[in-house]
């Protein structure tokens, strides 16, 4: 990870979005990796950080998976009068999902305290939200008109 000037004061705030990654069990340590993507971190408005990996040599490797994603407004005209709501919490919904042993790999970046590797699916990376929906509608299978 090469670090910019400005960067330094960064350092205890990635570091410690790291470990909570590495203690929810979003990532793991690797040793070796063919793969090795770029951590980006990007300040958010409110001033907290948010660990993105530049996935670009990736993306352009992969396969655009066309599973039919939602429209909110014809999710919202099912349930307008529906006798029974749910609510669901999809905060770091996709860090639910695990990644394919195969494909973990594929996934590495290094930090100034180790390389790592995502073992459940981050955001940014390509089909996550088809990958997701498909989860979703896997899920809810009886609950689906």
């Amino acid at each position: 990870m090469k670090i910019k000037e400005g960067e330094l004061v960064m350092l205890p705030l990635i570091e410690n979005k790291v470990q909570k990654c590495f203690d929810a069990k979003i990532i793991v340590p690797l040793m070796f990796s063919k793969w090795i993507l770029n951590l980006v971190p990007m300040r958010k408005k409110i001033g907290e950080i948010r660990l993105c990996v530049d996935f670009q040599s990736l993306k352009k490797v992969s396969r655009k998976d066309n599973y039919p994603l939602p429209k909110k407004d014809h999710i919202l005209q099912k349930v307008v009068d529906s006798s029974k709501n749910c609510l669901l919490d999809a905060f770091s919904g996709y860090n639910q999902i695990l990644v394919h042993s195969d494909d973990q790999q594929k996934k590495a970046f290094t930090t100034t305290w180790g390389t790592f590797v995502y073992v459940k699916v981050p955001f940014g990376l390509m089909n996550v939200e088809a990958t997701f929906q498909r989860e979703m509608d896997i899920s809810f299978i009886d609950e689906k008109d």
